[in-house]
């Protein structure tokens, strides 16, 4: 399926065209999020994605499986141009301009712990 087919749907034009095999399909995973620069899939497969231009980190959940995001959530605000996250050991990092920062991940209510720089203060 073409993306061209897709702009069709949605009625907007896709700023590129992309295409794939007949076994694959190209599909809006989302909406209305801000500028979304780094995406992040938890281990459970809930998608973050951090918006620089918002100053937010948000938790996409599709719970249903279907390929689209069922909930958007706001986990972090506020932030000093987030762009970069990463996930290791049940932690969730996040990179401003300024600093990284370590938050506690609990992906059952896709929420976080209160920050901990990492690195010299």
């Amino acid at each position: 399926r073409r993306s061209s087919d897709l702009a069709s749907t949605l009625g907007s034009p896709m700023p590129i065209d992309l295409s794939t095999s007949s076994e694959f399909n190209i599909r809006l995973f989302a909406e209305g999020l801000t500028s979304p620069r780094d995406l992040q899939f938890t281990p459970s497969g809930t998608l973050l994605v951090s918006s620089p231009t918002s100053n937010s980190v948000y938790a996409l959940a599709d719970t249903n499986m279907d390929g689209i995001a069922d909930s958007t959530k706001t986990i972090i605000s506020g932030e000093n141009h987030v762009h970069g996250l990463a996930i290791y050991n049940n932690h969730l990092f996040i990179a401003d301009v300024d600093k990284v920062v370590r938050y506690t991940w609990d992906e059952a209510s896709l929420t976080r712990s209160e920050e901990r720089r990492v690195g010299k203060e």
